[in-house]
């Protein structure tokens, strides 16, 4: 595996491995992401629509997609920008990608139970800052060019 400038070769290990242990409860960690998700940001309920199976296996699928190119950004890049624009015409903001964040931490920290230690915790949390910076940059490139100036 080639470092990352984004993630080191230990924090893609760590997440890669605990995404493998995620996989076999995917519809348990659907369903508590985004009851904990509706918790702490309920706002965020109307951006969903239609069946939320559905918008679960497409959660774990893109989940999936960002963690299988963690070591190449610019493959990353390319496979999260679609959905990034996606994200935009459902409604989404960047304001947004803090509370999935959160939620997402607490469902691994649920689902996992004792199979996410700190360091995992903070290997995730490093990838998710990568990720959803790259996805707003991506999104909303003037309102990057805008909090840089």
């Amino acid at each position: 595996m080639t470092p990352s400038p984004l993630l080191s070769a230990g924090d893609i290990a760590l997440v890669e491995r605990s995404f493998r242990q995620i996989l076999p409860i995917s519809s348990l960690a659907s369903e508590l992401f985004h009851a904990r998700l509706f918790q702490i940001a309920p706002e965020m309920q109307a951006l969903f629509t239609g069946e939320m199976r559905s918008s679960g296996v497409a959660a774990v699928h893109w989940l999936g997609v960002a963690v299988a190119h963690l070591d190449s950004p610019v493959s990353l890049s390319a496979a999260l920008g679609d959905l990034a624009g996606r994200l935009v015409a459902n409604g989404v903001t960047p304001q947004h990608y803090a509370p999935v964040g959160e939620a997402l931490l607490w469902t691994l920290e649920m689902a996992l139970g004792e199979g996410i230690d700190a360091e995992t915790r903070a290997a995730w949390e490093r990838t998710y800052a990568a990720v959803s910076e790259m996805m707003v940059a991506s999104a909303y490139p003037r309102a990057g060019r805008v909090a840089a100036e």
